[in-house]
């Protein structure tokens, strides 16, 4: 919250706070004084859309002071229904009122001339920065106060634009490839792009791969070493130590050929607006390295509205994962990090954020040079078909029947469901059948259950087949689902699986408590209230809901 003096230095009286979530206070604004009765406000404030939207439609302004004037003076719309505020327990944010950006209000403004607009700007032309990590841990008396401003040499930011290429980090993940890694090191090194890391993620080897990453000495690479867990978890790691604005990965059984990155940078550059590059062609080679006279050749899907259609309906994935070029933002701003499974983590990473990414396939590109072998991590059929049948399902919790079915929209409103369910059953079993498939048997679960759901709409009751899942299984399936993603802190990955179990049954004791535990997380406090009040009409004794319910009742919105 903020401390106890006005814009104006002036001693004001702080509000009596409750305690809601944990680092959460909450407050009634309309019996505060000064910055704590002040509750529309622009710097640092997120609002509901359809409580702030209709205010801001009727407002006109041309500059931010004169629209927080006019949120300011209609505030008491807000009273009757609207009174009270979550804030945190301290201020994360606070204006530091150097000087003016704009002529119509007289703003707080400092006086001193070494932090005037035009010195500022010279500072910045020269490649010093604000020091932002100074202020770490300060508590500021107001939401204004001014203050001294401390700089530093941007030496990271001309290292990211060095000579006007922007860093790129290359990872490399690797697990016992002491036949294979040093080329694919050499090939990183002796790339013609110049400004880059390469950081090498050794998941726990027990061969000699460490000591020859060891043997090189060159400052680009960073060594990292973890404990054996898997691929993904070591791909999260470097994704997470990257600096670069750029990320790619080199798998450590491949290489590529000298001016690889290059090329996709040049394509980067030129597409701001999108977030993932990848090849059009890979060549393959053999364990010796040696052209196996094959190639892979992915199709394009700048259209991404596409791609959830394609991957249910193949059930593989046609955007490589290795040798594609991702902004960072990608990871920081659109989609969470990859799930720490055993294998096929690019596919499920595809299934979950088809529609949140825009796909570029680079036509112009050198080559990558993809190492098939017979015991590599796509042999783990087993592992590997359950992850993918599991992942196949999840799309259909995740997307709307058009997504994935869009020939849905040219069907009969009154036939959609039927039909939508036989495509769900028909393609499971398809899959079930595929190349790349021996324990077809995962797949056929899903087939079964979604051919049961036919059944029951064609009957007019539920009516299965010996095979199929029951209703009661597949509920308690994503419930538990749900329950793993909550306890590792992924409210989203939970409510998609509450969500597909209250689409089976609705009327489950916990399952609405454990929604409103999720839509809390993610901030949903109206859809947190009302799987409340559901749950307790189911139990009206329900500790956890009524807990719930008290923390977040009548907010409005959060003052950071």
């Amino acid at each position: 919250f903020t401390p106890p003096f006005t814009a104006k230095d002036s001693k004001q009286t702080l509000p009596l706070f409750q305690q809601s979530l944990t680092g959460i206070l909450t407050y009634n604004w309309m019996q505060a004084e000064f910055d704590f009765g002040y509750p529309l406000e622009l710097s640092s404030s997120i609002y509901r859309t359809r409580d702030i939207l209709v205010l801001l439609e009727e407002l006109e302004f041309n500059n931010p002071n004169m629209l927080e004037d006019q949120m300011a003076a209609n505030a008491r719309l807000f009273a009757g229904h609207k009174s009270t505020l979550l804030c945190c327990e301290n201020s994360l944010t606070f204006c530091n009122p150097i000087n003016k950006v704009q002529s119509i209000c007289n703003n707080r403004c400092s006086s001193d001339n070494k932090y005037s607009a035009d010195t500022l700007a010279e500072l910045f032309q020269k490649g010093v920065k604000i020091d932002v990590e100074s202020y770490s841990n300060f508590i500021p008396n107001a939401c204004h106060q001014e203050v001294q401003l401390y700089f530093k040499q941007a030496a990271d930011a001309n290292q990211r634009k060095k000579e006007g290429q922007p860093l790129v980090s290359i990872y490399m993940v690797t697990y016992n490839a002491q036949e294979f890694i040093a080329q694919a090191i050499e090939s990183v090194l002796a790339q013609t792009y110049t400004n880059f890391e390469l950081l090498i993620v050794n998941d726990g080897s027990n061969d000699e791969t460490g000591e020859i990453i060891a043997s090189y000495s060159d400052e680009r690479i960073r060594y990292i070493y973890k404990e054996h867990k898997n691929f993904a978890s070591g791909m999260n790691r470097a994704i997470n130590e990257a600096k670069g604005e750029y990320i790619i990965g080199v798998d450590s059984d491949d290489f590529v050929d000298p001016n690889y990155i290059e090329k996709l940078v040049a394509c980067a550059e030129k597409h701001p607006e999108v977030d993932y590059f990848y090849p059009a062609t890979f060549v393959l080679v053999d364990e010796s390295g040696n052209c196996t006279g094959v190639e892979w050749n992915y199709l394009d899907f700048s259209d991404n509205q596409i791609l959830p259609a394609f991957l249910f309906d193949h059930g593989y994935g046609p955007i490589p994962n290795p040798g594609s070029l991702k902004r960072r933002s990608l990871f920081t701003k659109k989609c969470e990090l990859y799930k720490e499974l055993e294998t096929v983590e690019d596919f499920t990473f595809l299934c979950r954020n088809a529609l949140r990414i825009n796909f570029k396939r680079v036509q112009d590109h050198s080559t990558y040079f993809y190492r098939r072998m017979a015991s590599g991590n796509s042999q783990k059929f087993k592992t590997r078909n359950q992850l993918m049948a599991r992942a196949l399902n999840d799309m259909v919790l995740i997307y709307p029947a058009q997504v994935l079915y869009p020939q849905i929209r040219y069907i009969s409103p009154d036939l959609r469901e039927k039909e939508y369910y036989k495509y769900l059953m028909t393609t499971f079993y398809k899959h079930s059948q595929g190349n790349m498939v021996r324990y077809g048997e995962y797949f056929r679960q899903y087939g079964d259950y979604y051919k049961a759901k036919l059944l029951s709409v064609e009957e007019g009751n539920k009516v299965g087949s010996a095979g199929a899942l029951s209703d009661q299984k597949y509920y308690m399936e994503l419930f538990e689902q749900g329950a793993e993603h909550l306890k590792a802190g992924r409210p989203a990955d939970a409510l998609v699986c509450f969500d597909g179990a209250y689409r089976l049954d609705d009327k489950v004791s916990d399952l609405q408590y454990a929604r409103a535990v999720a839509l809390a997380q993610l901030g949903r406090m109206d859809d947190a209230r009302l799987a409340c009040e559901a749950e307790l009409a189911i139990q009206p004794n329900h500790k956890g809901a009524q807990m719930v319910l008290n923390k977040i009742s009548e907010s409005v919105n959060v003052i950071n």
